[in-house]
């Protein structure tokens, strides 16, 4: 067995074991964040001020975005809405 064969086989067997430590980390991680039990209580701030005709659609946009962000364990959610 000549070594230029053995040498792309340690390469390929360092590498997924890189690939699956990734993975293990990856999903340690998400599984541990920690869920926001009150939606309600994540921060939002709006960069313009709101139109007073769309207040009620603005917050419920608002409650829609935060429990979204608290079900799926989302770190941080960025929405953006645009008006004729």
């Amino acid at each position: 067995m000549n070594r230029s064969s053995v040498l792309p086989t340690w390469i390929g067997a360092i590498v997924a074991t890189g690939l699956l430590l990734l993975v293990g980390v990856v999903l340690w991680l998400w599984a541990t964040i920690p869920a926001r039990p009150d939606p309600d209580l994540l921060p939002s701030r709006p960069l313009g001020g709101s139109a007073t005709a769309f207040v009620d659609a603005v917050e419920e946009g608002r409650a829609l975005a935060r429990s979204l962000a608290a079900e799926e364990k989302l770190p941080g959610l960025s929405l953006a809405v645009a008006l004729d």
